[in-house]
């Protein structure tokens, strides 16, 4: 052995013999050594020359540079643990792996892409080794790894795959190779969404959480260590990289592994413990996924402290306060969108102090589900008495300063008397209105002269009569009462005259108030309310747009007709296809409730359900099936204990029914639909919209999961003139109707007769909402298709192809929706004898419906069918193989989903006995 390498071995002998009582202070001087072997000379000495270090730690580490560097000359090469360079090992064999190419370096070892060339069968790994210059110590922690690593196994972490000693003794590791990139990277090439990217994390958190369970402290996650790639049928996955300086927390005999954060670590996401050399928890891991997701979420880090001396990047990431996500947000996010709950949520994973944040990861995805699914998260924004405390621990002197001003706070007494007054004044007007009503409601009382058999509609025909001549010189308890008789009529359906009351209310407050003040507000909320129910949509918008200016000038009063702005808004924009909008206004409104001190009033609780109610359905709008479930189940079950129930329950039934389909458990979705019908028969009577509604969905059922035509047909018809009364032709459930029912038609060889419906539905939903709205696209399909069974597929194309663009630029590739328009043109190709065409059509659908609902969902199973019918027709090589393939996995799917006598059951029948498979 040489001199020099003699005198390498003997400085590291030394650090062990000086530091005998000490072993953390031995572990920090060996970490920080490692750390610096990576540096350029000028980076090493700005490393050094931090005065937060133990000068003992600096002393050795230095010793033990110089000796490395004297092993810069000639003398190296023969040293006995390895040559100079990492790539000087590729091409050697490394145990039973072929070392083929250098992937990457760090303070502790080199890994290199290799590939299995023993045991018989082929394998690529991520092979980590010891570098060269490194000791025994180093060595120790080495195995320590392969010893942790060993113990996880699960899809989204990286395993070991092999480890042992190589020929020159270094210890290695053979990991799975993960392809990918890092989580950030491919969330901005991709363009996720804001749900999809912390969908994408929550993968993250539960690898972090398996290893937290093993007691596994990875101590190094950032964006690097969290690789994705797209997996089966192109779902991203993620897989979690590189626990070589985690910990297990079950050694507690060794301080050096347990009791420090010291260590190799990323400062840009290093939590305070750690950049302080304090005590590591999984809340350490907390941390830096917190930095994660601020950094996926707003594209750009809490703190840059890139460059900076160890010493000064440990002051900011202990002391500064983070700026919140929303005002961080640039590309990624609309700052909106991250306001509330996602802004707590982040900054609760980013406490300074360990106790204060998620106690582990699995927690920390608890709440991001609970935000995903518009449920309160548990994170709550920090009290002002915190917030306080640590604002006066460190600006003792301008706080002592500071408290004279607060006497001129006394001035704000006279402000507090006035907004009394203006309180008094409206529980006045709110009595005034009450006892207007009630008078009103007592007149029904057959002694009081107005007859037997009144009904609601007469009552409030002479309520609206007499108030004009009784409430003269009362313009706020006449908007009051005008306001209360518009939702009474709205209720009953009578639109035209619900819509004159709330405009008169409107002009009254608008007259009274001036237009910027919140009972004005009010008035316009109801307004564009009312004008959802027509249908009127950019003139609800503009109105609402109007409301919510009023009481953003006013948020701490109104705060329920706030939040219903909110919530209308979500509803306007769901309508008119802006799904984005309507889940940034229905969050808002979700927030500021929760944001709400308690107890909540009534009136914002109410505004609260809605806003969850809307958010579900427009998650399912979303093909977010699962996700709206995660809404709308909970949701569903406060409002059946509720002595009286909102009126929106029905169509929560109604969208849980149609989430079943989506989901597999088509056998739940009758009972939905029937307890839909029979809440909104009786809550709204028999010829309300509601019951329009209830009904539609249930021919729908019956027409296309059964075989009772009959009963379909009638309750489509019962639904259309129920539209047709109350709101003419113009009604955005009108086109609706027509489709379905000539659905049914084209089912049941009417095909013809469906033609006209058709094309009346497509001229309504252009006329309503524009001709490049993506509801334009159902009636469009049907079109295509019924021209296709009547044998003229030329003319389907078209309409076929208007749909797909209208359903992509809406949904994306991966939308249900997508899938049934590929099929469709499918099935047009197949028409015009374009049989290539159409089986290539054909998979792309039952892969575009297999990415959005799983492989064996019901929707895949009849692409599948279709798919093997077309083969059939060509008869290529292995066209039949694959024929029988297909309909085996399809048939049972589709026998279980579908009765017996359903067109698809007897289609998979067929099918099986033409490639010879057993009768069921």
């Amino acid at each position: 052995m040489s001199r020099i390498a003699r005198r390498f071995r003997f400085s590291v002998r030394r650090l062990r013999s000086a530091v005998p009582t000490d072993s953390r202070l031995h572990r920090r001087a060996a970490d920080l050594f490692a750390d610096a072997l990576d540096r350029d000379p000028a980076e090493r000495e700005a490393l050094l020359a931090d005065a937060s270090l133990d000068p003992d730690v600096i002393a050795e580490v230095r010793s033990l540079l110089a000796a490395h560097d004297d092993a810069g000359d000639d003398a190296l090469a023969p040293l006995a643990f390895g040559p100079p360079g990492p790539e000087a090992l590729v091409g050697q064999t490394v145990g039973p792996w072929r070392l083929e190419g250098v992937l990457g370096t760090g303070g502790m070892g080199v890994v290199y892409e290799a590939r299995r060339v023993a045991g018989g069968f082929e394998q690529r790994a991520a092979l980590k080794r010891v570098r060269p210059g490194v000791g025994a110590d180093f060595h120790a922690r080495f195995l320590r790894e392969r010893e942790l690593l060993a113990g996880l196994d699960h899809a989204g972490v990286a395993r070991l795959l092999d480890g042992g000693i190589d020929g020159s003794g270094a210890p290695y590791l053979a990991m799975e190779f993960a392809e990918g990139e890092p989580i950030t990277t491919y969330a901005d090439r991709h363009g996720l969404r804001l749900r999809d990217r912390i969908a994408l994390f929550l993968q993250a958190c539960e690898a972090v959480a398996h290893a937290h369970r093993h007691l596994v402290v990875h101590r190094d996650l950032k964006p690097a260590h969290v690789l994705v790639a797209d997996g089966e049928r192109g779902r991203a996955r993620v897989k979690l990289l590189d626990f070589g300086i985690a910990k297990l927390l079950k050694d507690d005999d060794d301080p050096g592994l347990t009791r420090t954060g010291a260590g190799p670590l990323t400062p840009q996401y290093a939590a305070p413990e750690q950049v302080l050399g304090r005590p590591v928890t999984t809340a350490t891991d907390v941390y830096a996924l917190g930095v994660v997701l601020y950094e996926l979420l707003t594209g750009s880090r809490p703190y840059d402290v890139g460059g900076l001396p160890l010493s000064e990047a440990a002051r900011v990431v202990a002391e500064t306060q983070p700026v919140r996500p929303s005002q961080a947000a640039s590309r990624t996010t609309d700052p909106r969108r991250l306001r509330g709950d996602l802004d707590t949520v982040v900054l609760k994973a980013l406490a300074k102090e360990p106790e204060r944040r998620y106690a582990s990861a699995e927690t920390f995805a608890d709440d991001l589900r609970r935000y995903l699914g518009g449920l309160p998260v548990e994170a709550q924004p920090d009290s002002v008495r915190y917030r306080a405390g640590k604002f006066v621990r460190r600006h003792r002197t301008a706080v002592a300063s500071a408290t004279l001003v607060v006497l001129a706070l006394v001035g704000g007494l006279g402000a507090a008397l006035w907004q009394a007054a203006e309180a008094r004044a409206e529980r006045r007007t709110a009595h005034r209105v009450n006892a207007f009503v009630t008078e009103m409601l007592a007149s029904a009382d057959p002694y009081g002269g107005v007859g037997r058999g009144v009904t609601v509609v007469e009552v409030a025909d002479i309520a609206a009569e007499r108030a004009a001549h009784d409430l003269a010189g009362e313009p706020a308890t006449e908007a009051g009462v005008r306001l209360a008789l518009g939702e009474t009529y709205r209720g009953t359906g009578e639109y035209e005259k619900a819509e004159a009351q709330v405009r008169r209310a409107l002009a009254l407050r608008q007259a009274a108030y001036g237009p910027r003040h919140p009972e004005t507000g009010e008035a316009l909320n109801a307004l564009g309310a009312l004008l959802i129910e027509r249908s009127r949509f950019e003139a609800a918008d503009r109105v609402l747009a109007l409301a919510l200016d009023v009481h953003r000038r006013h948020p701490g009063e109104h705060g329920a007709a706030y939040a219903r702005t909110l919530v209308h808004l979500g509803q306007v924009a769901l309508e008119t296809g802006d799904l984005d909008a309507a889940e940034r206004h229905l969050r808002e409104a979700i927030a500021m409730i929760h944001r709400h001190p308690r107890p909540v009033p009534p009136a914002l609780l109410r505004a609260g359900l809605n806003a969850r109610y809307t958010l579900g359905v427009t998650l399912h709008e979303a093909g977010e099936y699962a996700v709206s479930d995660s809404v709308l189940v909970p949701l569903l079950t406060e409002m059946r204990r509720a002595d009286r129930p909102p009126p929106y329950l029905g169509t929560t039934l109604t969208t849980l029914a149609w989430n079943r389909e989506y989901l597999g458990e088509t056998d739940r979705i009758e009972p939905y639909l029937r307890e839909s019908l029979d809440f909104r028969e009786d809550r709204f009577g028999p010829r309300h919209t509601e019951t329009g509604y209830a009904l539609n969905d249930l021919a729908y059922y019956y027409h296309f999961y059964g075989t009772e035509y009959g009963a379909a047909e009638d309750a489509y018809r019962q639904a259309l003139e129920i539209f047709r009364d109350a709101h003419g032709e113009n009604y955005t459930a009108v086109p609706a109707v027509l489709n379905n029912l000539a659905s049914l038609y084209r089912g049941t060889g009417r095909e013809r007769e469906a033609i006209p419906l058709l094309e009346e539905a497509v001229a309504i939903q252009r006329q309503l909402l524009g001709p490049d709205h993506v509801d334009v696209s159902f009636p469009l399909i049907n079109l295509g298709r019924t021209y296709v069974t009547l044998g003229e597929p030329e003319r389907a194309e078209a309409p076929l192809r208007e749909a797909l663009a209208l359903r992509r630029r809406a949904h994306g590739d991966d939308h249900t929706r997508v899938g049934t328009a590929l099929d469709a043109l499918a099935a047009a190709a197949r028409g015009r004898g374009r049989i290539d065409e159409a089986i290539t059509l054909y998979r792309q659908a039952a892969d575009t419906h297999a990415r959005a609902l799983g492989p064996d969902n019901a929707n895949v199973a009849e692409m599948e069918l279709f798919l093997a019918e077309a083969l059939l027709e060509r008869e290529a090589a292995g066209d039949r193989d694959e024929a029988r393939r297909l309909v085996g996995h399809a048939r049972p799917i589709i026998s279980a989903t579908y009765p017996d006598g359903n067109d698809r059951t007897a289609k998979a029948e067929v099918l099986a006995a033409r490639l010879g498979l057993r009768p069921r």
